[in-house]
């Protein structure tokens, strides 16, 4: 009995520095909560050259939500989720859209200018999808330093730093 409970967390501990670990390929950071017990996540985004890869994952979330969520940034600036922020968006990603269990996972690969995901970037997820009353399925790549404004009220519900050379 001692063993296999022994076994059960070995298991469990590696299955947690598994989806933890460090991920040279890309920023590995977390999608911390805006308000305290609110949704959390990963973001692991990676830039070669012209192309972005990897994934932006948020759970507690209600079932069947759509979330708009945006890389923050502007040319040479320097922002953070605690820090500075801007209301210039670098890119506009696909709505983040809840399973049945509330987690929402999205595989990115997109075409943007090199050095577009860089430390002093940030990603934001939103109460709200982009477009209210439908869902967002393309990712947009916006003009550096173009501030937008939203129509709607859509607050920021979870936010993560890119790190430095991602």
């Amino acid at each position: 009995m001692i063993r296999r409970a022994a076994a059960i967390v070995i298991l469990s501990v590696g299955l947690i520095a598994a989806g933890c670990g460090d991920d040279d390929a890309g920023s590995g950071a977390e999608l911390k909560p805006i308000d305290s017990g609110g949704p959390r996540g990963s973001i692991d985004l990676a830039q070669e050259g012209d192309q972005i890869t990897g994934t932006i994952r948020l759970a507690g979330l209600e079932p069947g939500s759509a979330h708009a969520a945006h890389l923050h940034g502007e040319p040479g600036g320097e922002f953070s989720c605690s820090g500075e922020k801007t209301s210039a968006h670098l890119i506009n990603f696909p709505d983040l859209v809840a399973d049945d269990e509330g987690v929402a996972e999205l595989s990115v690969e997109i075409t943007a200018p090199p050095e577009t995901l860089r430390g002093g970037t940030y990603v934001m997820a939103h109460e709200n999808p982009r477009t209210m009353g439908e869902v967002a399925s393309e990712a947009v790549v916006v003009e550096p330093g173009t501030a937008i404004m939203m129509a709607m009220e859509n607050p920021p519900i979870a936010c993560g730093d890119v790190p430095a050379g991602s």
